[in-house]
């Protein structure tokens, strides 16, 4: 009972205090602006040449000085209550990391993986992780000058021409007791449309065929040459490569600055062929002539036929 007695007095207390009249029109109160103050006062400046403004009654004046620290009171008050503790009642953060989402997604596959491990059927391709039916499956199936890789229809890029060696087996200057068999190449040369020169060709692969006698078998010498025409004077007649007969290849591609030079429409390669323009007791090879990509896995035939030196179109 004692304890119910002091408990109904604090509450008498309490309530006693909160009943007061707050009588706003003495107490001072800080602003910045009208919206700041209550309906019928108005912000002003308090004249000591401060910045510090006041709330006050419309048509009120102002004491400077005590406005001043009034407003520095209130700035005190307020700094006062920040510092205040609020209890066993704030927000707990301590363990706010608890609810973080810590999902463990390394093993998550990228785009990049996500067919890794999975096999389609004939007629489909794998696109982020599932089957669907396939752009394409042979070359046929894709437009003009495009190619079917990875079942995706995609444009060539000319970059390389090949040098096949049409020259048959059993052609005398076949013989395995030749000593130059087969197309003798000399130099490659690559034109602009307007007859500007572009590059001259380097050996990028070369596939010989062995003739126990061939004296010529370097395909090196292609990349010292600096034209492909022969001037028909033995003192500078040109070194050469003996391609050897019978399906024998050489790949060609074409740079400037350091940098590949892609084969168009409207160019000139000149095949510059060892042949009775340079020596009379020369004879001539036959050979055919592709333009393929730069690895050469695509290729399509430009000319066949051909012997001697010969300019091609692309």
């Amino acid at each position: 009972m004692p304890r119910l007695i002091v408990l109904m007095t604090v509450t008498a207390a309490l309530l006693s205090a909160c009943q007061t009249d707050l009588n706003v029109e003495e107490l001072p109160f800080s602003c910045t602006g009208p919206s700041d103050c209550l309906s019928g006062f108005e912000c002003v400046p308090v004249g000591d040449g401060s910045e510090l403004k006041q709330c006050v009654r419309v048509g009120a004046n102002v004491d400077a000085s005590d406005a001043t620290a009034d407003a520095r009171d209130v700035a005190q008050d307020a700094e006062r209550d920040t510092s205040v503790d609020v209890g066993p009642d704030s927000a707990d953060t301590s363990d706010v990391t608890d609810a973080v989402d810590t999902t463990d997604t390394t093993d998550t596959p990228s785009d990049a993986d996500s067919c890794a491990n999975i096999t389609c059927s004939s007629g489909e391709q794998c696109v982020d992780g599932a089957c669907v039916e396939a752009e394409c499956t042979t070359d046929n199936e894709c437009g003009f000058r495009e190619v079917c890789e990875d079942n995706q229809c995609t444009s060539l890029v000319y970059g390389s021409i090949v040098i096949e060696d049409t020259t048959s087996q059993g052609a005398l200057d076949c013989k395995a007791t030749s000593p130059s068999p087969g197309a003798d190449i000399f130099g490659v040369q690559l034109f602009a449309a307007d007859g500007t020169p572009i590059a001259m060709g380097q050996v990028d692969e070369a596939n010989l065929t062995p003739i126990a006698g061939n004296q010529y078998d370097d395909p090196s010498v292609i990349n010292s040459a600096t034209s492909a025409t022969c001037t028909g004077d033995e003192q500078e007649s040109p070194e050469y490569v003996s391609l050897g007969c019978n399906g024998a290849t050489l790949r060609v591609v074409f740079s400037a600055a350091g940098s590949s030079i892609e084969l168009t429409d409207g160019m000139v390669v000149e095949i510059g062929e060892y042949d009775s323009a340079c020596d009379q007791f020369a004879t001539d090879e036959s050979y055919q002539v592709y333009k393929c990509t730069r690895s050469g896995d695509h290729c399509i035939v430009i000319a066949s036929g051909l012997s001697g030196q010969s300019s091609v179109n692309l």
